[in-house]
């Protein structure tokens, strides 16, 4: 609010911020095993790659971009220093909780053959503890209906794990 944001910048992180995760589906890339590298700093050396490429995206933006793809990973713990590098770390973590970020959790682990143990914590220890890493007052708004929705995915199936009967109120038809 209030800030200049450099769109340029802003929206070449955002295109080009999760590209290391694709470089794991191509052959090439394969020889450097995803678990060596985090996907930020794999998408940041593309990153540089295809900005310079292009020929056309400002050379003097480039460290900007990058900054912005490390400080949008939540486990590299980077502390976004610029509203552009905010911007794309809360949309990116706006996108991992709610409905769509429970399917991609339940998804993702499916792929790598979790335990659903596993997926719990890290929806407890992970998802569940994004709203409150959140920089814009924007992001922070938002947030609040996908956390709920989170919470109450996790604690149902925590209880019906559990075997225990749900809640009268929960199933009264009134």
């Amino acid at each position: 609010e209030g800030r200049r944001i450099d769109l340029e910048v802003l929206l070449a992180a955002a295109y080009l911020h999760d590209v290391g995760r694709l470089a794991d589906m191509m052959p090439l890339a394969r020889a450097v095993p995803p678990e060596s590298e985090p996907h930020a700093t794999r998408s940041v050396a593309f990153a540089r790659e295809i900005l310079r490429g292009i020929g056309v995206f400002p050379a003097a933006k480039i460290p900007a971009v990058e900054h912005a793809i490390l400080a949008h990973s939540f486990s590299l713990g980077e502390r976004p220093g610029s509203i552009e590098a905010m911007i794309l770390s809360d949309a990116d973590k706006l996108d991992a909780i709610g409905a769509q970020g429970i399917i991609r959790t339940v998804a993702y682990s499916v792929e790598l053959k979790r335990s659903l143990q596993d997926t719990l914590d890290h929806l407890n220890e992970k998802i569940l503890r994004l709203k409150d890493t959140l920089y814009t007052p924007q992001a922070k708004r938002v947030a609040v209906g996908k956390h709920d929705i989170v919470v109450r995915f996790v604690d149902d199936l925590v209880q019906g794990l559990a075997g225990v009967p749900e809640r009268a109120s929960n199933t009264s038809s009134k």
